[in-house]
């Protein structure tokens, strides 16, 4: 999915075991989680657990015609 949105939306891995603080910032206390932010860092969405591709796209391309 990173190069199908390469240049449109930056995808970010994050270890909450070894950063904590990002993890406690975004509030994540369940692995998976989808923490979608703006340009600006603020949540705009989020999805818990396990999710196919189809569910993440589905909350992607409204969140880039905004």
């Amino acid at each position: 999915m990173a190069d199908e949105y390469r240049g449109r939306v930056d995808f970010i891995d994050c270890n909450v075991w070894e950063d904590e603080e990002k993890a406690s910032r975004y509030n994540i206390t369940a692995t998976p989680t989808l923490v979608f932010v703006d340009g600006d860092g603020n949540e705009v969405d989020r999805l818990l657990g396990y999710q196919t591709e189809d569910i993440i796209r589905s909350r992607i391309e409204p969140l880039l015609k905004e």
